[in-house]
């Protein structure tokens, strides 16, 4: 039998799976990986893997009370399992998280996104086809991590 905290639950994860993704989220998220990844720290690749895993169980307002209640913060913890289990899975596929150090596993050496030579070096060196890996890696990740069964029920 469900308990009301495994219903409350399923009502969140469902309307999270709705197909009713507004375009502008998208693009707003879209927008940020590329400027991250410029930064050299964080690989825009792991960021845009986490994306997918916000918009399935992630919160609409940081400030909404209902995620106060215990019932809730359940299914919060899940997210929060799913969010760090990608990073770890992340990690042990590319020793790292940080898009400089994995450009040097991939490519032999790190490229600064903000220099123009380095760019074109990049881009002649095969850059933006090695670079492909990462992002598979993540949504890959991210689906198993979506399609994971791990509702209150399923939790030890």
């Amino acid at each position: 039998m469900s308990s009301g905290s495994d219903t409350q639950s399923s009502e969140i994860l469902q309307s999270r799976h709705s197909p009713a993704w507004r375009r502008g989220e998208l693009l707003t998220a879209s927008s940020f990986t590329p400027a991250v990844a410029s930064t050299r720290e964080n690989c825009g690749a792991l960021l845009g893997g986490i994306m997918p895993l916000g918009l399935a169980f992630g919160r609409d307002r940081p400030s909404d009370p209902e995620w106060k209640k215990p019932e809730v913060d359940v299914h919060w913890q899940i997210v929060r399992r799913r969010i760090t289990g990608q990073c770890k899975a992340f990690r042990a596929e590319f020793g790292s998280t940080m898009c400089s150090v994995i450009r040097r596993l991939l490519m032999g050496r790190d490229y600064d996104p903000l220099d123009p030579e380095d760019r074109r070096k990049f881009a002649a060196d095969g850059g933006i086809q090695k670079c492909r890996l990462p992002p598979e890696v993540a949504a890959r990740l991210a689906a198993a991590l979506i399609l994971e069964d791990e509702s209150p029920s399923a939790t030890p």
